[in-house]
Formats: structure tokens, C-alpha cells, sequence
């Protein structure tokens, strides 16, 4: 009894080469030295269409991430402008409030003066 002979699409007589797959659900059978069969490799081909799809569904994801990302940076130069906003406010507010008490501190020492005068007379 002979061996089986595992072939490749072209025919030949293949190598040790595990890479490839073997096609498993509907082998080919080619009749080779008498009888004994020999099985024809049959290399797995994704679809032109799903494998572009793919590729595009990857190149979109990427581009998203990057879009992503931009936001992300857009959104945080947004919020560290509006706490220096917030902060310049708050600084004007202060010394706003610093001029008016130093004002009211001088209303008051007028009025002093003026009460002091008043009676001198």
C-alpha cells in the first residue's frame, strides 16, 4: 500500500510547509500512481471586498482616535482658559474691593478731620 502524497494548487509535491492551510470541508482528490489518492492543498483567500472593508474599518478607527485626541487637547486648552478667566476675575475682583475700602478708610479719616475742625472753631 502506498503513502498519500499532499500536493499544492499547481500540482507539485509539497515540502515540509505547515504554513499553509489544507482545505478541510470539500478536499480535492486527485488519482495519482495507481489508486492511492492524493490531497490538494487549497490556500485560504479572504474576500477582496471584507478584507478592503476591513482595512478601511481600521483606517477609520485610527483617524477617529486622532480626531479623538484633538478634542480631547481642544477641550483642555478651553478649560485651562476659562480658569485663567476666572481667576483674572477674581483678581480684579479683589483689588476692586481693596480700592473701595482703601476709599472708605479715607471717607472716614476726612470726615474725622472734619469733626476735628469743626470743633477747633
Amino acid at each position: 500500500m502506498g503513502t498519500l502524497k499532499i500536493l499544492d494548487d499547481d500540482g507539485r509535491e509539497d515540502e515540509l510547509d505547515d504554513n499553509k492551510p489544507i482545505e478541510l470541508d470539500t478536499p480535492r482528490f486527485k488519482h495519482a500512481e495507481g489508486n492511492l489518492p492524493t490531497l490538494k492543498k487549497k490556500l485560504r483567500k479572504w474576500p477582496s471586498s471584507l478584507l478592503s472593508d476591513l482595512t478601511e474599518l481600521s483606517q477609520l478607527k485610527r483617524e477617529q482616535m486622532v480626531k479623538n485626541d484633538k478634542y480631547q487637547i481642544m477641550q483642555f486648552g478651553i478649560e485651562e482658559r476659562k480658569l485663567e478667566s476666572l481667576e483674572q476675575e477674581l483678581t480684579i475682583k479683589l483689588e476692586k474691593l481693596k480700592a473701595e475700602a482703601a476709599h472708605e478708610h479715607l471717607n472716614v479719616a476726612k470726615e474725622h478731620l472734619q469733626l476735628k475742625v469743626d470743633i477747633l472753631k
